[in-house]
């Protein structure tokens, strides 16, 4: 099966890059979907969801059991997040207004 990044406007997939799904811890659910400005997800649904490694910097991974990459444990997406306009999933259509991906470090605005 083949996953897609959830990040709007982002077209990597499983293929490619390691995909990573959002977190079980509601509060870190929360600000990982609001990161990524995707709303639209419900913490029900989260494990139908999973977000590419291209979207954490290496600060947030280290290299586990046969050199696998993990995240570390208070890591959240901080590389190539969208931001200006919150959008609803439609990741097909660009909002109308200075919605762009974020290149680089983490914006909280």
């Amino acid at each position: 099966m083949v996953f897609y990044c959830c990040v709007p406007y982002c077209k990597n997939t499983s293929k490619e890059f390691v995909m990573r799904i959002l977190p079980v811890e509601p509060d870190r659910f929360e600000m990982w979907s609001r990161l990524i400005h995707r709303p639209d997800i419900k913490y029900e649904k989260r494990s139908s969801y999973r977000i590419c490694d291209a979207h954490f910097s290496n600060e947030m991974k280290f290299i586990a059991n046969r050199n696998r990459s993990n995240l570390v444990r208070e890591s959240v997406p901080n590389r190539m997040l969208p931001e200006g306009d919150t959008v609803s999933g439609d990741s097909d259509q660009p909002p109308s207004s200075g919605f762009q991906l974020k290149q680089g470090q983490l914006s909280t605005s």
